[in-house]
């Protein structure tokens, strides 16, 4: 990630990871930069946090 912001520069843009790049270690790179981002799942994952998510109805 920080190869990336060295070659493009620290514009505001939004991360797209997939499963292989998901780590705790990148998340807390993205969010002390306060970047918007996105991250691949696992189904399995998922379904530990779907309660939470339908009882934020759609916020």
């Amino acid at each position: 990630m920080e190869t990336m912001e060295e070659r493009h520069g620290k514009a505001k843009r939004i991360w797209v990871m997939d499963r292989g790049m998901v780590s705790e270690e990148n998340i807390e790179f993205l969010q002390e930069r306060e970047a918007g981002y996105i991250v691949g799942t696992p189904k399995s994952m998922l379904r530990q946090y779907e309660e939470e998510f339908v009882s934020k109805d759609g916020e």
